[in-house]
């Protein structure tokens, strides 16, 4: 007998440079990952430009209809250190000589906003199957 089990839900926290599109291709991907949302940081490249990124990365692998976020530009804590364009290039993605156009649009809430709302969805959705 088979069975198929329910996916993980995952809010995928990323600074898009190339290691993290790779990772983020392999949860979308993955039959027992669902991404509920994309939630950006500054790191790899600015917020802005982490953002730009996860959208056109979403909207590339087939999912324009997940819910992309901006969070902070800078640590709250530390000194912030500019992005390593020596290492993913200025757009974080090895500077891409062009990318197709997308449609997709950032989600107008903050990423810590969102991870709430998201959160908030699932769990009411877990209560009412048991």
């Amino acid at each position: 007998m088979t069975t198929t089990a329910t996916p993980t839900r995952v809010i995928y926290d990323t600074d898009p440079g190339v290691d993290d599109a790779i990772a983020l291709y392999f949860a979308l991907a993955h039959p027992a990952i669902e991404v509920v949302g994309i939630t950006t940081t500054f790191g790899n490249v600015s917020v802005e430009q982490a953002a730009a990124n996860a959208l056109y990365l979403a909207a590339l692998a087939g999912y324009p209809h997940i819910p992309v976020s901006k969070g902070v530009a800078a640590p709250l804590v530390k000194h912030a250190e500019p992005p390593p364009a020596f290492i993913h290039g200025a757009d974080g993605l090895g500077n891409l000589p062009s990318r197709q156009a997308t449609s997709n649009q950032l989600d107008t809430r903050s990423s810590a906003q969102c991870i709430v709302d998201l959160s908030l969805i699932h769990i009411r959705r877990c209560r009412r199957r048991g």
